[in-house]
């Protein structure tokens, strides 16, 4: 699929975030070779003993060729995410599907990933899929409501369609009662962006309440301080500790471990130490995933009656916060930054983001797309047929020597508008 734009039926052509380089020559916009291919990525950050590797003529414009230009890449041991945080209301995303992490029982290995849908018509959440996390690879099941009750403080989610993750609040904001969500309940979604050097307004000085990491013990099977673990003795924990005293009154290793975000390596520093694993043998990814800035951290003081009436209340930054941070630390490639540097200039080169847009199907839904170029528009859900009878299938029979293929759950009418999230433009899509 490709976009035109509003009134100018322009061509606007995107390359995928991180995935391609954009150079700008003549005044004009390329995508060149994949530096986000796993295969060239490796290579450079395979590399260790340095922190930067040449890209030369072996990077190639996409169906024009060789290019002369020789740029230096720049590899960061980790990546800085911006998550900001967007309100809807819980029926736009009826039908949409959601990511739901259950774990049965606190502490138990023996969790499972459902695929979850909002049911406009009944107003409650269904079960429709799970997933093994061994391969990612989505089993259908019979619908089956996902049962909330007075012990849920709330729904947290993943969606690819959403472009993010999301939390649907269940409590009463005044009472502190459970509350079963509606379709007019408030959604909060965090979408998810990498930060880059030519960012404006890059975070300097960030607080870590919540599995935060110790640059001693990185490499060992607990890399966190044990202060910021959710389990074990909860009244030595920060966010504990936080409770007792009001948001003016946080002090660094007492109450959070204060982090700085070092814009010319791209790097997460605690006292000068980097907070990042080149090596390792995890198979889990390791990181940070709620950094919030200093300047934040008064919108934490606690405002539900059974908390410390002035205290600090670190786990309403979710739904207070409009900027949160993750850091991604390693081991694997696509848990660091590949940047490119130009050596005329000795500036980085810019990237373009993906376009998000705005889909709004006839059904009333409305989905969160990611147009990466090349005619390719992401987010929209699937699911797998059989070839030879049509009829759905289970994607975990999928390989490459069945019938089974994934297809998108629908298509989008040639001529149809979305809407850049960013930005008040509107575009049209091209099947």
């Amino acid at each position: 699929m490709r976009l035109f734009i509003d009134g100018k039926i322009k061509v606007v052509f995107k390359c995928p975030d991180l995935i391609q380089v954009i150079l700008k020559t003549h005044g004009e916009i390329s995508c060149v070779g994949s530096v986000g291919n796993p295969r060239i990525e490796e290579e450079l950050i395979s590399r260790r003993q340095i922190k930067s590797a040449v890209i030369s003529k072996a990077i190639h414009i996409v169906g024009l060729g060789p290019i002369d230009e020789t740029y230096e890449a720049f590899v960061a041991d980790g990546r800085l995410s911006k998550r900001t945080r967007k309100k809807i209301a819980l029926e736009t995303i009826a039908g949409i599907p959601l990511s739901y992490h259950h774990c049965p029982n606190k502490g138990d290995d023996l969790c499972v990933q459902y695929r979850v849908e909002w049911d406009r018509h009944d107003q409650k959440l269904y079960k429709t899929g799970w997933t093994e996390e061994h391969n990612w690879i989505w089993n259908d099941t019979d619908r089956e409501e996902l049962v909330l009750n007075e012990e849920d403080w709330s729904f947290h989610f993943w969606s690819n369609a959403l472009g993010g993750d999301g939390q649907v609040p269940l409590r009463d904001p005044e009472t502190n009662e459970f509350v079963a969500p509606d379709n007019g309940t408030e959604v909060i979604l965090h979408r998810h962006k990498t930060v880059h050097p030519n960012d404006p307004d890059l975070p300097t000085d960030l607080a870590c309440f919540y599995s935060c990491l110790d640059p001693e013990r990185i490499d060992e099977e607990d890399p966190y301080f044990p202060q910021s673990h959710q389990e074990g003795n909860w009244e030595e924990s920060f966010a504990w500790l936080a409770e007792q005293v009001p948001p003016e009154e946080l002090e660094e290793g007492t109450h959070y471990i204060g982090y700085n975000f070092n814009a010319e390596t791209m790097t997460l520093e605690y006292q000068g130490q980097e907070a990042t694993t080149r090596y390792g043998d995890k198979d889990d990814p390791i990181g940070t995933w709620e950094l919030i800035k200093l300047d934040d951290l008064d919108q934490l003081a606690c405002e539900r009656g059974f908390h410390q009436e002035d205290g600090t209340c670190v786990w309403q930054a979710y739904e207070k916060i409009e900027i949160l941070y993750n850091w991604d630390a390693g081991p694997n490639h696509w848990s660091r930054l590949l940047l490119l540097i130009d050596p005329i200039t000795d500036a980085f080169v810019e990237f373009e983001d993906s376009l998000q847009v705005e889909y709004s199907h006839p059904k009333g839904t409305k989905y969160y797309l990611k147009y990466v170029g090349r005619g390719e528009l992401h987010g929209i859900p699937g699911k797998c047929i059989d070839m030879d009878t049509g009829r759905d299938a289970d994607c975990g029979k999928c390989d490459g020597n069945s019938r089974i293929r994934w297809v998108p759950e629908f298509s989008i009418p040639d001529g149809t508008k979305v809407r850049d999230i960013a930005e008040e433009n509107s575009y049209y899509v091209k099947a």
